[in-house]
């Protein structure tokens, strides 16, 4: 009787977790959810011009909607069945969201997880952006990034670079994992 909750990338499809399931996840009930904000994502990655929209009401939210969505999902799954094993196992973003969610559950006395598997953490938020302005398409394949060689030249021109690079710094949050390690009580963690 154990669970297993896994959590996307910033763009990844659920699709893409399946492998999980069928190899390492084989004797375990799974979950895989969509965050409230997905089909909008899906929307601005074929739209990138419309992202701009609802930046300022993210960025003041930012992680605190998918926390709850965590909490909520594995709440609910733990009233349904005793389960004696919980693990978050999660990429990318969902590594933010999920520490966020199993700090402020400890902080309760009532922890989420009893193990995180934490694949392909950003180091910050401002890092990933800052480092999205050189390669947009590093954010999705961080190894080899393809983004198109027009658009690597545009956004090398300084007054491009250095207005998204100022923007970066002053308007996005600076949320790095480090700041949720520190306070994380669950000993049973990999980081891959």
């Amino acid at each position: 009787d154990k669970l297993v909750v896994l959590g996307q990338g910033l763009n990844d499809i659920k699709e893409g977790l399946w492998y999980e399931v069928d190899h390492v996840f084989q004797n375990y009930d799974v979950i895989i959810f969509d965050y409230r904000w997905e089909k909008e994502l899906s929307f601005y990655w074929k739209h990138p011009m419309s992202f701009f929209r609802p930046l300022t009401s993210t960025l003041n939210n930012f992680l605190y909607p998918e926390k709850l969505d965590v909490a909520a999902v594995v709440n609910y799954y733990k009233q349904q069945k005793n389960y004696t094993e919980v693990i978050g196992a999660c990429v990318c973003y969902s590594n933010f969201t999920f520490l966020n969610a199993q700090v402020e559950s400890e902080q309760t006395g009532f922890p989420l997880f009893d193990k995180l598997i934490l694949d392909s953490s950003w180091p910050s938020v401002q890092a990933l952006s800052l480092q999205t302005i050189v390669d947009p398409a590093a954010s999705t394949n961080p190894v080899s990034g393809r983004t198109p060689p027009l658009l690597t030249k545009i956004l090398a021109w300084s007054l491009v670079h250095d207005s998204l690079e100022l923007f970066v710094r002053n308007f996005l949050p600076n949320a790095s994992i480090e700041s949720f390690v520190k306070k994380l009580k669950c000993q049973n963690v990999l980081f891959i």
